[in-house]
């Protein structure tokens, strides 16, 4: 069950998601505000490309070039960090180009006989973005001065200290603020 661009470009609708399609057919190109990540020109967003192959069998996600880094002393903790990060999380897999030092977190689904859902779809795309913001920092940590070192994983009591306070706002208030989280997700969260 081959997917499309017209069943991806719908998906992405549902979801509220901008996009554009390429003028030559043959990518969905949209992208999303980061946090903490900034490209190499400083920007705030990541973009993403969405490409099928395999007569619509194949779907990849990937963000070129967010990263580079060519022929340098630092280049063993750069790739090392990559391949902790994908040891880390379950969805993304990092592509390095030594030719241009090119460094692309991408996701790829074979779809083969299975069908692409709204669901699935919305995961890679999302995915993306959150991986690559949580662990930029380790990124250009190992990029700018060979170190490899993480962002701390535990609680350090923020999330507690913010299930304790919800624990305390009445219901009708409760739903207003998860509103109003959605709603600047959704326009905070898409970049244009």
């Amino acid at each position: 069950m081959a997917t499309t661009y017209e069943e991806i470009r719908s998906f992405m609708d549902m979801e509220g998601l901008k996009y554009r399609m390429s003028d030559d057919g043959t990518y969905l190109r949209t992208g999303f505000q980061m946090y903490k990540y900034r490209g190499a020109t400083g920007d705030d967003g990541i973009p993403l490309t969405i490409r099928l192959s395999e007569d619509g069998e194949y779907l990849e996600i990937y963000a070129p070039a967010a990263y580079t880094y060519k022929d340098g002393p630092n280049v063993g903790a750069v790739l090392q960090t990559l391949l902790m990060i994908q040891w880390k999380t379950k969805l993304i897999q990092f592509e390095y180009d030594a030719g241009d030092g090119e460094i692309r977190p991408t996701v790829k689904v074979p779809l083969e006989d299975a069908k692409l859902t709204q669901k699935l779809l919305k995961r890679v795309l999302m995915g993306i973005p959150r991986v690559i913001d949580k662990y930029h920092p380790a990124i250009t940590r190992a990029i700018e001065t060979g170190v490899i070192e993480f962002p701390q994983e535990e609680d350090d009591g923020r999330l507690s200290d913010l299930m304790g306070a919800l624990g305390h706002i009445e219901p009708g208030e409760l739903q207003e603020v998860i509103a109003e989280i959605r709603r600047k997700r959704s326009i905070d969260g898409v970049w244009h």
